[in-house]
């Protein structure tokens, strides 16, 4: 199937199975046997999500990436907004303002401030996007209002000096500094939910840390956010990892495929037998979703 789907020759060929075949099996051990109809719905869900993914796979093996520059596999669509908000545990409507923008009361249009490849429905949300959206949760779970982030982020993009700042790792580095310097210029943001001194120096507020806390970069960039979840329930969005699907951070199982079998019909303990999961892990995740 796969020689159908496109050609490549010589190394090409060795690299791009290589990163396809290590996106596919994550992180883990090896998952249980499927049922046919389950790996059906896998197979279907695969195909949609690799007819926009296997050109950024091949520019990958291709060209290692330069400092500053995004890799293509971060930038190449994968969720619809629906699907980024709620990996994300946002209202639809919140991540549809910050990803297409909206209209005041008044009249004004306020631009979207994360990375969409276009606004409106289908496969729209790149993984850089859903990234950039987890931070701007952190200074929203911190309290800070939306009007008070579009400022700071116009400040972190200048200081930076990257369209994609937000999911940069000088973020994390040098982020907290850059919105102290704002705050002692600009009194509207004299506000210790976002940034505050510590040893005498600026750091990020406690909610923004524990957001940082839970990505990886590669990089210099956010290539991992995992989405913490009580009785081993966390999952991991990585885009070389099942197809940027949630996946089971300890047991490398999608959770899609968990909620669907439950949907389904099958009881929390068959399905906990089957992946070989803890009956409390699925039952978080159901009731999760619920």
């Amino acid at each position: 199937m796969t020689a159908n789907l496109v050609t490549f020759e010589g190394n090409l060929v060795t690299k791009v199975v290589t990163r396809l075949l290590a996106h596919i099996r994550g992180p883990g051990p090896s998952l249980p046997r499927l049922s046919m109809s389950a790996a059906t719905a896998n197979l279907i869900d695969a195909t949609d999500r690799v007819s926009t993914g296997l050109q950024a796979f091949a520019l990958l093996a291709l060209k290692p990436n330069e400092e500053g520059i995004v890799d293509e596999l971060l930038l190449t669509p994968l969720y619809t907004q629906s699907e980024a908000a709620g990996m994300l545990g946002l209202p639809q409507s919140t991540f549809n303002h910050w990803a297409s923008g909206y209209e005041t009361t008044s009249g004004n249009r306020k631009p979207g401030f994360i990375t969409v490849e276009r606004p409106g429905r289908g496969y729209t949300v790149p993984f850089i996007g859903l990234a950039e959206a987890w931070i701007v949760r952190a200074f929203t779970k911190a309290g800070v209002p939306v009007a008070r982030i579009r400022p700071a982020l116009e400040q972190l993009r200048t200081q930076i000096g990257l369209e994609h700042a937000l999911a940069s790792d000088r973020l994390a580095t040098d982020g907290a500094e850059i919105l102290w310097d704002l705050r002692q210029k600009d009194a509207s943001f004299d506000d210790n939910r976002l940034v505050v001194v510590r040893n005498g120096q600026a750091a990020f507020g406690e909610i923004v840390r524990g957001h940082l806390k839970q990505v990886d970069y590669r990089n210099g960039f956010i290539g991992q956010v995992r989405i913490p979840r009580a009785s081993g329930a966390e999952y991991t969005i990585d885009p070389e990892i099942n197809f940027g699907q949630p996946t089971l951070t300890e047991y490398g199982v999608r959770v899609e495929d968990v909620l669907d079998r439950i949907a389904a019909g099958e009881t929390i303990e068959e399905v906990a037998a089957d992946y070989d999961i803890p009956a409390p892990t699925v039952e978080n995740l159901v009731l999760a979703a619920a």
